[in-house]
This record gives C-alpha cells, sequence and structure tokens, in this order.
C-alpha cells in the first residue's frame, strides 16, 4: 500500500502491484511511493501500455514499457473516497499554516503540499460536529436553519491531534466551540483544486469497469456460486464487483424455485416493488401489459424508461422452458454509446440532450405512467456516461423535440440502434434452471429472441441508489483485502 494516497485495491494500481512490480523487481512500497499518487495522463498512459504488452506478450514485455520510462519521486495528494463515513481518508492532510480572514468569516488553510483553501466561517458553523449540532448516531443534522446564525465570526483557531479547534464569537454564539478532523475537512474541501481531485477520484472509479463486446464475455462470462453469495458477505461483495465492472453477473447452482431466488436477491438489498409486484413469477400469459409476457422477440431495451428513476439492477431466473427459441441478449450500452461518441459525435450529441418521452398504459388496471429522459446521460463535471435509457417498445408520442432537431435525432436513433443490434455486441446465451442472470439497467441493454413452448421465469428489480449504498459498504470493508486479478 502507498503510504501517500488511498485506493482500490481492485484498480489498475494493484493490477501492478501483483503483475508487473513482481515481474519487474521493483519493491511494492518504492513503485507506489513513485508512481501511484497522482493520475497525471502520462503515468496512466504508461500503466495502460504495460497492461496492454503483458496481455499480449507476458511480464517481461510489461516490464520493458516500465523501465522505458523514468518516473517522477514526487509525492502528491490524489486519493479515491471511498464514502463520507469511511475512516480511509487521504493520509497527507497535514496543515501547514492556519490564517483567520480578517473579520472572522473565514478561515484560510494551507495545506503542506502547497494548496489552499478558504472555508467560510457559515460553512464550518453549519458544519460543526458537535452532539448538539449533529446526532452522532442517527448521522443527521440537529442543528436547524432558523438556530444557524447568519453571520458567524470565527474568535479563535488552534490544532492539536489531527484537529482544527473553531471558538465562536458572535449574538447567542459566543460559547460555541467546533472541532474538525482534519482529515475529514480535506475530504470535503470545496475549493476549485478540491473538487478536481473528487472528479479524478469518480474517473479512476469508472476505469474499474470493462466495456466489453460479445466475444470478451462469452467465453467466461461473470459468475458467481450460490452458495458462497448465500454463505458469506465476501461473496455479496464478489457478485456486486462483477455487476460494476462487467454491468452483469451469473449466479450458479441456485435451487430452481421462486423461493429461493427471492432469497438469493433479497442478499443484495430489498427489492423494488412496482406495478409488476416486488418479485414476479410470470410466463406468457399476458398478465401485464408488456411485451415480457408474451413469447414474441423482444429487441434488447433497457426497463421502466417510462419512470423518472428507472429500475437499477433486474435479474431473470427460468424455471422451467420446454421448446424452441427464446435465447436471450445481453448488450453492453455504454460500451456502444462510447463507440458511438468516438466514431459519431453528431449523432452521441443530440441523443445525450434530447429530452424524450417513455409512456407505460394500462387503463384496466388504472396505470397511465409518463416521463421525459434522455437516451444517453452523461455526468457534466467528469464527462462520464452514467445511464442508458433506450426501449424502442415504450417511446411516446415526440412531442419534446424543437422541429430543427427532429430529423436529427431520428438519424441518431437510428445510428446507435444499428450499432446496439450488431452481431459483435450482442452476447447471446439461453436461460436455464439453476442459473439466473443479474444486470445494471442503467448500463446494459437485454433482450430475448422468439419461442415456442413452455417457459416460465422468476426476477425482480433494485432500486439502484440502494445497490450503490450496499456496493460502497462492502468496497469499504473488503477492496483492501482482495483484488480482481489474482
Amino acid at each position: 500500500q502507498c503510504y501517500h494516497c488511498i485506493f482500490y485495491a481492485e484498480d489498475f494500481f494493484s493490477f501492478f502491484y501483483l503483475t508487473i512490480c513482481s515481474a519487474s523487481g521493483t519493491k511494492t512500497n518504492s513503485f507506489f511511493e513513485r508512481s501511484c499518487c497522482e493520475g497525471r495522463p502520462e503515468l496512466v498512459n504508461l500503466l495502460r501500455r504495460a497492461i496492454s504488452a503483458r496481455d499480449m506478450f507476458g511480464n517481461f514485455a510489461a516490464s520493458a514499457v516500465l523501465s522505458s520510462v523514468r518516473l517522477a519521486s514526487r509525492h502528491t495528494s490524489r486519493y479515491i473516497p471511498l464514502g463520507v463515513g469511511s475512516k480511509r481518508y487521504q493520509h497527507n492532510s497535514a496543515i501547514q499554516a492556519v490564517t483567520p480572514g480578517a473579520t472572522g468569516d473565514s478561515l484560510e488553510l494551507t495545506w503542506k503540499d502547497g494548496n489552499h483553501s478558504s472555508f467560510h466561517a457559515i460553512w464550518l458553523r453549519d458544519h460543526c460536529m458537535c452532539d448538539a449540532c449533529y446526532h452522532p448516531v442517527t448521522k443527521q443534522r440537529r442543528l436547524g436553519l432558523p438556530s444557524l446564525p447568519t453571520t458567524p465570526r470565527i474568535h479563535r483557531v488552534s490544532q492539536a491531534d489531527g484537529h482544527l479547534r473553531v471558538e465562536w464569537a458572535g449574538a447567542g454564539d459566543s460559547s460555541h466551540v467546533s472541532q474538525f478532523d482534519v482529515p475529514w475537512l480535506q475530504a470535503h474541501d470545496y475549493a476549485s483544486h478540491a473538487r478536481a481531485r473528487r472528479c479524478d477520484a469518480a474517473v479512476a472509479e469508472n476505469e474499474l469497469r470493462h466495456f466489453w463486446s460479445a466475444s470478451e464475455v462469452a467465453e467466461a462470462p461473470p459468475d458467481v456460486a450460490y452458495d458462497r453469495v448465500m454463505s458469506e458477505e465476501r461473496g455479496v461483495y464478489e457478485w456486486m464487483e462483477n455487476l460494476w465492472r462487467y454491468g452483469f453477473s451469473f449466479v450458479s447452482g441456485v435451487p430452481a424455485s421462486p423461493d429461493a431466488t427471492r432469497e438469493l436477491a433479497q442478499r443484495i438489498t430489498f427489492l423494488r416493488d412496482t406495478m409488476y409486484g416486488a418479485f414476479w413469477d410470470f410466463s406468457a400469459d399476458l398478465a401485464h401489459s408488456d411485451g415480457a409476457y408474451t413469447n414474441l422477440d423482444l429487441g434488447s431495451h433497457t426497463d421502466t424508461t417510462y419512470f423518472s428513476d428507472a429500475a437499477g439492477l433486474q435479474m431473470f431466473h427460468c424455471l422451467h422452458f420446454k421448446g424452441t427459441g427464446g435465447e436471450s441478449v445481453l448488450v453492453d450500452g455504454m460500451k456502444v454509446a462510447g463507440d458511438l461518441r468516438r466514431e459519431e459525435p453528431q449523432h452521441f450529441d443530440i441523443l445525450s440532450r434530447a429530452e424524450v418521452p417513455a409512456q407505460y398504459l394500462d387503463p384496466e388496471r388504472g396505470i397511465d405512467m409518463k416521463t421525459v429522459g434522455r437516451n444517453i446521460t452523461v455526468d457534466p463535471s467528469t464527462n462520464i456516461i452514467t445511464q442508458i435509457r433506450c426501449n424502442n417498445d415504450d417511446r411516446a408520442p415526440l412531442s419534446t423535440l424543437a422541429p430543427n432537431d427532429v430529423p436529427a435525432y431520428y438519424e441518431a436513433l437510428r445510428a446507435f440502434d444499428a450499432r446496439l443490434r450488431a452481431p459483435e455486441n450482442e452476447y447471446v446465451f439461453r436461460l436455464e434452471p439453476r442459473r439466473l442472470v443479474i444486470f445494471d439497467n442503467w448500463r446494459v441493454l437485454h433482450g430475448r429472441h422468439e419461442y415456442t413452448g413452455e417457459r416460465r421465469l422468476c426476477g425482480a428489480y433494485h432500486n439502484r441508489d440502494d445497490v450503490i449504498s450496499r456496493w460502497r459498504v462492502l468496497r469499504n470493508r473488503f477492496a483492501r483485502q482482495d483484488t480482481w486479478w489474482k
């Protein structure tokens, strides 16, 4: 582990810890101290070149790539945050100087790495963590806005044992004292350099994803054993890491029963209840006004595009099948969107900014679901693709675009659809009893070929926010012990 930064054990730096370092004879601590602390473009390119060399020609080639570049030895302060509740903050958080503003309305900190941060007095007062202002058990604020001083003033500041003690002045606040952990302040710093660092962390987290084509996953798709998931939290962690990295995972050895499938789904978090129910057990009986309840061909799509918050995960388990056809299809929508962005940017542009409507209508059951959303959602701060929302069957009348955008939108949608249907992007397999599949509905599109005969499936949705929360908790617990590459 590098002593100057925090990193996920599964990221590509750890890949080097396990492979490249040993191959090149570089000492691990020395390697990380020299190279792991800042995501500089030249370093990232070097690492990627070495990974490619290793994959193609072995460790010796990777060593040659590494030895061809002399890495700088300066230590920096890059880190990947693991959640507010985690103690794994950046190690190099020492303060070189503390300078209160002349009128007590701010506090300037100079860090030992040379960066400067200015905290407004009202921000510090609002974030006071004393028991009167912040509940130590519920982790919720107790200080309401009416009680927050309008113009708090800093009276005195002192520093000891990694804490910053702030004494307040002003009407009704003269006896109040706030104490801040210095690593906590740095983790929540809102200076421009700190916000840029957090964007870097999000990019690094996204680097853990593997965007795949069909041939890449067909030979050895991600899979975990049912017994391992059900018996220990580490098994759930491995399962969810598959979901983050590949966007889907199989679970093998599942008893072919609804009860066992439901219990497995609940190992992640509680199920999402919708008009389909919290857990489905269905066949081609048109019990709902949805193509999934037929035996017709279903093109690749994401589910619940008519919800403002689309389902996060979706699980399917085939309990019984006697017939022909019915192969399932998965497509890495984020990979395809990335290809579109690189090769046909004009199409990517309109699909990532046009708000288009979707609907689910079932008048007999009193359901009228309608919302708008983008086919491709991009995080404006990091430029990372965060969601694919694409379902041709649930598209509503297109009345949300400016007239000049209509032809361009249809051209772009057709281009995106053609890429999604390309054989090289469609991973085709057959769902069978005792082996279920679960996938990220914000990333991976799913479909099904037409079939004849009898087919019984069960499954469920999960909320994305609850899934990400569970993943982060497990990652905080296990990420420094395990690694993807063994």
